[in-house]
C-alpha cells in the first residue's frame, strides 16, 4: 500500500505532462497543484 500512492502520482504526472507536451505550468494546473509542488513531486519520485 505504501507504494500505491507514489506510483499513482507518477502515472498522473506522466499523463499530465504528456497531455501538455511537457509544459510544467499547464500540467500543474491540470493536476490542481502549483508548479513548485509538481517540480518537488517530480524530484521526490525520481522522475527528473
Amino acid at each position: 500500500m505504501d507504494l500505491a500512492l507514489p506510483e499513482f502520482e507518477k502515472t498522473m504526472i506522466e499523463a499530465a505532462l504528456g497531455k501538455t507536451m511537457g509544459k510544467k505550468n499547464e500540467a500543474a494546473k491540470l493536476l490542481g497543484w502549483g508548479r513548485n509542488t509538481l517540480t518537488r513531486k517530480i524530484k521526490d519520485l525520481g522522475m527528473s
